[in-house]
């Protein structure tokens, strides 16, 4: 069965008055709208069996572009410790408190809505109420889970007092957030190492609690997409900048995003079984050719120095244009926002030679950057809107905390100072902008 529906309520009502299946359905998609109503969405909705297939093919529901009101921010370049940030890699926040991993001290600290230091969650060890390299965080109620990228979870109440340990946790590192179900389960991401001469390596997420994991694991969905590669070394490939991978996120609810960025499509596992699949259409983002040779200067380098040999390039393409998305972030209050790269920005000061450039360096003054922006959709796969976004060190699910309107980041200010910010999303017509 497929179904046109606009935004507004009439023509909602209209293709309600079907039948009792597209009443609840439009009832579903208009409340899902507010706030925002006042747009000019137009899309298709296709129903078979589980799926949910939502093609976006014109308009927004909020029918303009969100912005982001800083309401508070953390961090200074020079003063107290606890306000000095290095490397914030990940955070979470609660209705009252924010939660920040600070890879380069390493140490998690406790912040309120005002801007105050609580106190810090732990210290680096290898004790109870110790981490070596806290690589996830997630809270429920008065209980703070940290996972340790040496496969351990420290557990704290919200005031810092170290509670417990769990020593069988699946879940490593990077990038991919954990969130907690309730105060004694975790909803993580866990990797597996396959002998399969196809794949190394396989990912999903799992249910674990103090002893492990409980249940089965929910794997990854297998996706078809093709990457370009290029010869690290002899027998090993690893994929050039530019090429599509696959994308991926756990849910706070439990359930699972995932696409492949070679298209703008991505699929909505949810809890109860059932799956949305949303599409919409995009205009590929070209990449200049000196930004492309930089980036590749800057892929060796990077390999040498960690690798510890000379790579080397066997001539491989790098695609002309930037994937569809970046990564895909689940929020709390249940929608996605799609981190989308932008066209490319020269830097005026930057490391000209990556290959006499250190790590750090690499990282802290590129020649090129990407404005990054997110399009929003609704838990009914209908696109809400676009943000812009600030100056993100880490674009992905773990350096951003979204409930609602609520927007918690960390940032990198104009002056290069590392920061924890909170923003408000307003939308245009819709309360106070």
């Amino acid at each position: 069965m497929r179904i046109s529906l606009g935004s507004g309520r009439a023509r909602l009502a209209r293709a309600a008055a079907l039948s009792g299946l597209l009443l609840t359905l439009a009832t579903c998609s208009d409340q899902a709208s507010e706030p925002g109503s006042v747009g000019d969405w137009v899309g298709t909705i296709a129903i078979e069996g589980p799926t949910t297939t939502v093609v976006n093919e014109s308009g927004s529901v909020w029918g303009a572009a969100g912005h982001l009101v800083e309401e508070l921010s953390i961090g200074v370049e020079e003063g107290a410790d606890e306000y000095m940030f290095g490397m914030v890699t990940t955070l979470t926040a609660t209705d009252d408190r924010i939660f920040v991993i600070d890879v380069q001290v390493p140490v998690v600290r406790e912040y309120d809505h005002d801007g105050q230091f609580i106190a810090n969650l732990g210290r680096a060890g290898e004790g109870p109420g110790e981490y070596g390299e806290p690589a996830m965080i997630a809270a429920h109620e008065d209980r703070v889970f940290v996972g340790d990228a040496t496969g351990r979870v420290e557990v704290f109440a919200a005031v810092g007092e170290a509670l417990e340990s769990w020593s069988s946790f699946p879940a490593r590192c990077c990038g991919w957030p954990i969130y907690a179900l309730d105060a004694v389960t975790l909803w993580a991401p866990v990797k597996q190492w396959l002998e399969d001469a196809d794949r190394e390596r396989r990912y999903g997420v799992q249910k674990v609690g103090s002893d492990g994991a409980l249940g089965d694991t929910v794997w990854i969905p297998e996706l078809d997409y093709e990457q370009t590669k290029f010869q690290l070394m002899e027998g090993v490939e690893t994929t050039t900048p530019f090429s599509p991978w696959l994308v991926w996120n756990p849910t706070p609810s439990g359930g699972l995003v995932v696409g492949t960025s070679d298209r703008y499509r991505f699929e909505m596992h949810h809890v109860d079984g059932t799956t949305t699949v949303v599409e919409r259409s995009w205009d590929p983002v070209s990449v200049p050719a000196e930004h492309r040779e930089y980036e590749r200067l800057k892929t060796i380098a990077g390999r040498r120095r960690l690798n510890q040999i000379p790579p080397q390039w066997d001539g491989a393409e790098m695609p002309d244009h930037k994937p569809a998305y970046r990564t895909l972030i689940p929020t709390a209050s249940g929608e996605i926002w799609v981190l989308r790269i932008g066209p490319s920005e020269r830097q005026a000061d930057c490391v000209e030679d990556p290959s006499t450039a250190e790590l750090r360096e690499l990282f802290e003054r590129p020649c090129w950057k990407d404005a990054m922006s997110a399009d929003v959709f609704g838990s009914d796969g209908r696109y809400l809107g676009n943000v812009e976004l600030p100056e993100l060190p880490w674009a992905d699910g773990s350096s951003l905390a979204i409930d609602g309107d609520r927007v918690v980041a960390s940032v990198i200010d104009e002056q290069g100072i590392v920061k924890v910010k909170r923003y408000r999303l307003r939308i245009p017509g819709v309360g106070t902008d």
